[in-house]
């Protein structure tokens, strides 16, 4: 297996909250991307899937958000509604597509205002889309952190939510979450404890949460969140400080079992080194 070992210079001072999961899921991705700089072309005529369908939603979901960041009006199933006609539009959605869209679509909206009802009359104010970072020190330096809250809900009581909409299948378990697997949230909890969010004032992170749009809400608070944040920053630099020794290889795909990011898989040529490809020489040698 590579163990590629770049100079101390060429090792990346910032990561997004996407880069520090990389980093942790499968460092080897996070060479590729942050050091040699190789991304993967976009394929040609692609047809649209569900990531394009996500997109659609969360930009519906921030439009909406941005108008009503308080009190829900009477007719938001129809606002919402005529939103997503425009952004699909501008997606330049076919028909043959918005058939099964539609839908889903309209079944994802149902949803979402059924979570909103009761919320909406403890909220204070929304912040979707919202930008943060924070620094940490390092061996070599300070190093920041980047992440977009998909939605920061600011409540009466002073507290705050941090969620995160998924759309897709994947979505990170709570025992994820916690084992730092799926660092996303933890990092935008972070940032928010240290003030990173610009204009999100408030006075404790009451939870986090994966909206599962359409099926299910995945929440972290009380003791195990507090727990949570109390060693998160400690684990996130211990994690990044192991990249600022030399020594420290970025591993291929170190814990296979777990391993969900795969996209450079054909550039450490697994396929010739891995586990399979053991087994097959074994196979051949009988």
């Amino acid at each position: 297996a590579p163990e590629p070992r770049p100079e101390l210079k060429y090792r990346p001072r910032k990561l997004s909250a996407s880069g520090l999961g990389a980093l942790i899921d499968n460092p080897y991705v996070a060479y590729a991307k942050y050091i040699l700089k190789i991304f993967p072309l976009n394929e040609l005529e692609k047809p649209m899937g569900a990531t394009d369908f996500g997109n659609i939603v969360h930009k519906v979901l921030e439009e909406f958000c941005c108008r009503y960041p308080q009190e829900l009006p009477e007719n938001a199933e129809e606002i919402m509604l005529n939103i997503g006609r425009k952004v699909f539009a501008d997606n330049n959605v076919d028909d043959d597509k918005m058939i099964f869209w539609r839908l889903r679509f309209k079944n994802v909206i149902k949803w979402v205002l059924e979570q909103e009802k009761e919320e909406r009359l403890k909220l204070k104010d929304i912040y979707p889309e919202k930008e943060g970072k924070m620094t940490v020190d390092l061996p070599a330096g300070e190093f920041l952190l980047t992440s977009k809250a998909d939605r920061i809900d600011e409540y009466i009581d002073g507290s705050i939510e941090i969620i995160d909409y998924k759309t897709g299948s994947s979505v990170p378990s709570e025992k994820a979450v916690k084992n730092y697997k799926a660092p996303q949230l933890l990092l935008e909890a972070l940032i928010a404890q240290n003030k990173g969010f610009p204009d999100v004032v408030f006075d404790d992170v009451k939870a986090i949460k994966y909206w599962k749009l359409g099926e299910k809400i995945i929440e972290i608070n009380g003791k195990d969140l507090e727990d949570l944040l109390q060693n998160g920053k400690q684990k996130i630099v211990e994690i990044l400080s192991k990249y600022d020794f030399e020594n420290m290889p970025y591993a291929v795909n170190p814990s296979p079992k777990y391993c969900k990011n795969k996209e450079y898989d054909h550039l450490s040529r697994i396929s010739e080194w891995g586990i399979n490809a053991k087994e097959e020489e074994d196979f051949e040698n009988d």
